[in-house]
């Protein structure tokens, strides 16, 4: 019921909140952001950085560790592209975005690693290292079993709570804005060029793909019902799709490099 509450919210909102909408993101990112970096610095003053030994943990390589954290980077930055999305609209020329996206994607990377120190930085007592506590934390309940929320509860209490979740709400209300603006701009996109029916390809007079979105959200209900593993299936299959997604672009980047001559161009898309 909640989560039908959310999507059926901010639904609309992503249709009929104009001009709004857009500030209103833009401040729910910026939030996010900073009560990120202040819960950290402040944790860090109090804590300091005696629980980040030992470095990795004892029973797997540290490169497989690495590696791991690595396969998950196609799910945790997929959605940066998004403005690219939405070219058509702006009234600026596009290059600007480069900067904007090189500063969001760098941001998300320094959100993640920020939240990542955080979850070991205060560790229950009952345990001797980050390493025992994290082995041990899926058979544990309360704050405990939940890194984050019980590192900020263990230093700054309850305010301390009160703040972390005001940062996950503004990260929740901008994945759902975002998200709806993505799929409602793919989708129309898709419909304009007659890959789905040409109903998905209205738009409104700001050039809202409105139709698009509340399928999304009609769609959107019926996951729910799936569980909470419907979430580990996203991942997973974001993670996968998302390889090919990437690696497919950089290579279109290549070969466009390569007819025009643009050497860095060529090297970024290797890179990539």
């Amino acid at each position: 019921a909640v989560t039908w509450a959310v999507f059926i919210l901010f639904g609309p909102f992503s249709c009929y909140g104009g001009t709004f909408k857009k500030h209103f993101n833009t401040l729910m990112a910026v939030l996010f952001l900073l009560t990120v970096f202040m819960l950290f610095i402040a944790m860090f003053k109090q804590t300091g950085t005696a629980s980040f030994t030992p470095l990795f943990q004892s029973y797997t390589s540290p490169v497989a560790q690495v590696l791991s954290m690595c396969m998950l980077a196609p799910w945790m930055f997929f959605g940066f592209e998004a403005v690219t999305h939405a070219c058509n609209d702006f009234n600026f020329p596009s290059r600007k975005l480069f900067p904007i996206v090189i500063f969001a994607v760098l941001s998300g990377g320094l959100i993640y690693i920020l939240l990542a120190a955080m979850s070991i930085m205060a560790i229950p007592a009952e345990f001797s290292s980050w390493t025992e506590y994290i082995a041990k934390r899926p058979g544990l309940e309360g704050l405990a079993g939940l890194p984050v929320f019980h590192s900020v509860y263990s230093v700054f209490g309850v305010k301390g709570l009160a703040v972390l979740c005001l940062s996950i709400a503004s990260a929740i209300i901008t994945s759902l804005l975002g998200l709806y603006r993505t799929t409602g701009f793919l989708l129309q996109y898709m419909g304009s060029h007659k890959v789905l029916p040409v109903w998905f390809s209205h738009v409104a007079t700001d050039e809202t793909p409105r139709n698009a979105i509340f399928f999304v959200m009609l769609i959107s209900l019926l996951i729910p019902f799936l569980g909470r593993v419907s979430i580990v299936w996203l991942c997973d299959v974001i993670t996968v799709v998302g390889s090919g997604a990437y690696g497919y672009a950089s290579l279109c980047a290549y070969k466009t490099a390569c007819a025009e001559g643009l050497g860095l161009a060529k090297k970024l898309a290797v890179f990539g």
